[in-house]
Formats: C-alpha cells, sequence, structure tokens
C-alpha cells in the first residue's frame, strides 16, 4: 500500500494529545480546543463499536458534535454523508436513498430536519454518554482505520439536471489532496484577503490570462456575516498572487457561501457565474438548495457593477 508523507486523519489524532490545550477552530465566537474535540470523537466513536452501517449520514450543523461526528466516521472507517436541513425535502430523501443511508446523526440543536425519517434511525449525538476510556483516545491510533481504497465520504452535486449525484472521495484522493496541499507550501496572511474574509472557506478558483499576458483569478470566500463573496486577485506570473478586490457579495441575499465562480464577457455585458450553498427558493426559482447563479453587469476592469441576477440555465 502506497504511504503518503502527510495522513490527514493520523495527524488530527496526534494533534489531539499535543496541543490539547490549543483551540481547534471557533464555533459563533466559542474556541473549542482539541483536547474537547478528542472528548467528544470518542463519545461518537463509542457509538460505531458494534454496528455494521457502513453509511453514516450527518447533519450539517455548525456544533462541536457535528464536526466530531465527521471525524468519528472517518477514524472509524465509516463513509459519511452530509445532510442538509435547509435542502429541500425531497433532495434529501434522493440522496439517502441513493448513498444507502440507514443511520443519522443529528444534535439537539436541530429544528427542521427536513427528511423522511420512517426507515432511519435516528441518534442525538448531544445525548451519547461519554465513554469510560476517553482520557486515553488520543494515544488509541490502534483503531485507525487507514484502508485508502475505501471511501472517506460520499459528496452530492446536482449537475445540470437538479438530480442529486453521488460522487464517492477515497481515503486515497483524500490523503493526496492533504499531502499535495503541504508541498505548496503556501499560507494565507492578511495581505491576501479582504478584512475579515475566511482563510478556511477560500476556494474553486478560476484563472484566465489576459492579452497583456497578465493573470487573473475569481475564487470563492466566506464574508464576515457567513456569507458569500467572489474575490479578484491578478498575478505577473501565475505563482506569485496578489489581492485586488471583492467584485460582489451576496450579504445573505443570494444563498451562504458562494463557490465555483467564473468571470467572463458575453454579448457586451459582464457574466459572473457562481454556485450559492443554502439558498433559499425565491418564487418559482432556485428550489434545488444549491444552484448555479448568474450575475450580469458592466465590468470597467476596475469594478463589477451587477445589473441583474437571475438562475444560470
Amino acid at each position: 500500500m502506497k504511504k503518503y508523507p502527510n495522513d490527514l486523519i493520523g495527524d488530527i489524532m496526534k494533534a489531539f494529545g499535543k496541543y490539547a490545550d490549543r483551540p481547534a477552530f471557533v464555533i459563533e465566537d466559542t474556541a473549542c480546543t482539541y483536547g474537547e474535540l478528542a472528548t467528544c470523537v470518542q463519545k461518537i466513536s463509542s457509538l460505531f463499536k458494534d454496528r455494521e452501517d457502513k453509511i453514516i449520514g450527518i447533519v450539517a450543523e455548525n456544533r462541536l458534535e457535528t464536526y466530531a461526528s465527521i471525524l468519528s466516521a472517518l477514524i472509524c472507517g465509516k463513509t459519511y454523508v452530509i445532510l442538509h436541513p435547509s435542502y429541500p425535502k425531497h433532495r434529501n430523501d434522493r440522496i439517502a436513498d441513493s448513498a444507502g443511508i440507514r443511520l443519522v446523526l443529528h444534535t439537539e440543536n436541530i429544528h427542521v430536519l427536513n427528511l423522511d425519517t420512517r426507515n432511519l434511525e435516528l441518534i442525538c449525538t448531544s445525548e451519547i454518554e461519554q465513554a469510560e476510556n476517553s482520557a486515553t483516545f488520543h494515544a488509541a491510533e490502534d483503531i485507525l482505520h487507514t484502508a485508502e481504497e475505501e471511501n472517506a465520504y460520499i459528496i452530492f452535486t446536482s449537475g445540470s439536471t437538479g438530480e442529486p449525484k453521488g460522487v464517492p472521495i477515497s481515503r486515497r484522493n483524500l490523503n493526496a489532496f492533504y499531502t499535495a496541499y503541504h508541498r505548496l507550501g503556501w499560507q494565507l496572511d492578511k495581505n491576501d484577503l479582504p478584512q475579515g474574509g475566511s482563510a478556511v472557506d477560500f476556494r474553486d478558483p478560476k484563472v484566465w490570462r489576459s492579452e497583456d499576458g497578465t493573470y487573473y483569478a475569481v475564487i470563492g470566500n466566506r464574508t464576515p456575516d457567513d456569507s458569500g463573496a467572489i474575490l479578484l486577485y491578478q498575478s505577473m506570473d501565475g505563482l506569485h498572487w496578489d489581492y485586488v478586490r471583492t467584485l460582489d457579495a451576496c450579504h445573505n441575499q443570494y444563498g451562504k457561501m458562494w463557490e465555483c465562480p467564473d468571470f467572463f464577457p458575453l454579448d457586451g455585458r459582464q457574466v459572473l457565474l457562481t454556485s450559492p450553498q443554502d439558498m433559499y427558493p425565491i418564487g418559482l426559482e432556485f428550489h434545488a438548495g444549491n444552484n448555479a447563479l448568474c450575475l450580469l453587469g458592466d465590468y470597467d476592469g476596475e469594478e463589477f457593477h451587477r445589473q441583474a441576477v437571475q438562475p444560470a440555465r
């Protein structure tokens, strides 16, 4: 079996003990340490000990137990699938049926599940009792399932038909990305982002070269109000990039995080395409949960001036 120099899940487990008192992430302005994360992961991992379920549904919530559920599934050799409460019910039902989900994990904070639960077992991770040996969990790396051919998760996209399609991501895929990212040695600092821009939700670059040889890129980013924006960058060599400006931002009007941008002229107008997450229907439009959005306007080489918004078809 090929070994990658960086093992994502193994490194996270090592961090449980090495950085137990340091923040692992921040949820709604509250810092959660690696030690707290390890305790929660141990608690949820105990749930999988004697279960044969291979595919685990996890409700997308911004809670410690949600992130711990994802790590627990990966550590215990399960494959997880995200179910979002803001998705239309028929979409979540099709995802659950297509993936073969029988077990769904959620927290006590969930209000609307948007899912047919008649043939599903629901477990509230907030109510799982703590295992007695949780204090030694960070050293128990022998429970880590590392078979690289196994699937880590299944991501569902809508494609051009609106029907959810599952794309399995293997552990080999996950570790290859992790290794490649480390080899690049890139780090974002305050000069690479607008004020308050997220260094975590920074993704999906579209790169092109202009007639004068300058490279440009548009990138999706999360803003301080927890919605999305499209950032513009430029480079003279395609390797060293400078932040130029924010082309447009969501302000929680059209979904949340904006992903997969494109930016180009068409028929005398400038088109900014993006795929918003968690978008609620507006009239008869945008009923898929995740959609493709077309922003039409003018671009003077400096700023993009939005004039119209419509679904991309």
